[in-house]
């Protein structure tokens, strides 16, 4: 995709006045929202919209379609099939017939039709597609779920149930899809149909999306920038405006850029360590794509400025990662990559880590939330598991774009150990001190898969190599 604006316009109707609620609608407009600012749209966001307050929502979405190279329209909430035809339902719908049915919801392809005419490239996510609220009142008109629609060039179509099925369950579709499609370099395309596998498979078959693009096959992004198999490691790419970029030719690790969001720390129902959840505000900075690997600290160590790890880090695999590094070690590599290149580079602080592997979701793994062994490295995770060594670069990534967040080696942060968050950080930085332990994020590949999730923490002391234990490097922007 060309570069240039993109515009969205984000609705979540999770409580309405007149109609059952749809608990989860909310939060996950708010997550696509903040995915896609995160990405570089311009959104307009509206929750719990009535009529009136969507209506002066969609002029301001108008104003922003002008220009753009592409524009995206998201709503999750209740709506109705009339005549053929998807309606969106506002929070203060109360139709009494079926005039009212038709003056109080608003018509999914007027909002369309805006966006066809205003903008080259159009997608409409429509997390909706449920049994018609109204059916009742329009029975003779209304039907189930969602009316299939026709696409042109240029348009992409994605609803959280097939054509005339309507959606049984909670949806599924915002969490895959902000796994999948807001990845850099992925196509969308080919996002989808990940998507829509890894739904029928994580619900039995229970949930089956549809889609319908008529965008052009391996050509359209959401987050721009080459996927981070298209940067080469003798490729010097430009960090002020690449969203996978590395600094050097030779000896530099592959960065990626993560922009400032806020985002719920920790978890309730964990153990006593991962408490009390709270909220953390992180900038923006840059987190390598991939653990730091064996071949990367070579060079390190045959430059005379980190330790070699030993037998208890020993691999023939140029790219797996470094493992039986110390936290004194991992200080000392971020020192010498930030001498070779003039730029600071450090350990990420903890709630910077958790950010990163939450990647804008709520799943309970870095990009699966049933510990898949596409996305996770753990001993109880399935797959071909090999206890030599972690897996590393071949693991999937989660929709920031990061590899191998949850399992591999188990990551040294900048923090010192505290047995809970009272008291922690809300600006996301590291907690401070004279300490002789430091924290440890993601779990091992030796590890069950308990332990590996977006929240688990653990500690060790900061100078004693552990062969489970590695390093994933930050960057300031």
């Amino acid at each position: 995709m060309a570069a240039g604006r993109k515009a969205a316009f984000v609705v979540g109707n999770s409580d309405y006045q007149n109609l059952p609620p749809i608990g989860a609608a909310k939060p996950d407009a708010v997550r696509m929202a903040d995915a896609l600012e995160a990405a570089g749209f311009e959104v307009v966001r509206v929750v719990d919209a009535g009529r009136d307050a969507f209506e002066t929502s969609f002029r301001k979405f108008q104003a922003l379609l002008e220009g753009s190279e592409i524009s995206l329209f998201y709503y999750s909430g209740h709506s109705v099939q009339i005549a053929g035809q998807n309606r969106i339902v506002p929070v203060d719908a109360a139709a009494a017939n079926l005039q009212d049915v038709e003056s109080q919801t608003v018509g999914l392809a007027d909002i369309l039709q805006e966006m066809k005419f205003r903008s080259p490239r159009h997608i409409v996510i429509f997390d909706a597609c449920r049994d018609s609220p109204f059916a009742q009142i329009a029975a003779d008109t209304a039907s189930p779920g969602c009316a299939r629609l026709t696409v042109s060039a240029g348009t992409l179509i994605v609803f959280a149930a097939e054509p005339g099925s309507p959606l049984a369950d909670d949806s599924l579709l915002t969490e895959y899809f902000l796994s999948r499609a807001l990845v850099p370099g992925a196509d969308i395309n080919a996002a989808l149909a990940e998507v829509r596998r890894d739904i029928i498979e994580k619900s039995e078959g229970g949930q089956v999306i549809y889609y319908n693009s008529g965008l052009e096959e391996g050509a359209t992004m959401l987050v721009s920038g080459p996927s981070s198999t298209d940067v080469e490691p003798d490729a010097e790419t430009d960090a002020a405006t690449d969203a996978v970029f590395t600094d050097c030719a030779a000896s530099c690790p592959v960065m990626i850029r993560i922009a400032a969001g806020t985002f719920e720390m920790g978890n309730a129902s964990g153990d006593g360590r991962e408490r009390p959840v709270h909220e953390v505000s992180i900038k923006p900075f840059a987190l390598g794509r991939y653990e730091i690997t064996a071949g990367e600290w070579r060079k390190c160590v045959a430059a005379g400025q980190c330790r070699d790890p030993g037998r208890g880090g020993a691999t023939d695999d140029e790219d797996a990662p470094v493992h039986n590094v110390t936290w004194d070690d991992a200080l000392a590599y971020a020192e010498w990559l930030s001498a070779e290149t003039g730029r600071r580079y450090r350990l990420p602080s903890e709630s910077e880590w958790e950010y990163a592997a939450r990647a804008g979701g709520s799943m309970r793994y870095s990009g699966s939330n049933d510990a898949s062994p596409d996305y996770v490295d753990c001993k109880d995770c399935g797959g071909e598991h090999k206890n030599a060594a972690p897996r590393g670069k071949e693991l999937k990534p989660n929709a920031f774009g990061l590899s191998g967040m949850s399992g591999g080696v188990a990551e040294w942060v900048m923090d010192c150990w505290k047995p809970s968050y009272d008291q922690a950080p809300t600006d996301g930085s590291a907690r401070s001190g004279n300490c002789t332990q430091r924290v440890l994020r993601g779990g091992s590949w030796r590890d069950d898969r308990k332990r590996v999730t977006v929240t688990s923490r653990a500690f060790y002391d900061h100078d004693v190599p552990y062969p489970n234990n590695g390093l994933r490097i930050a960057r300031d922007l």
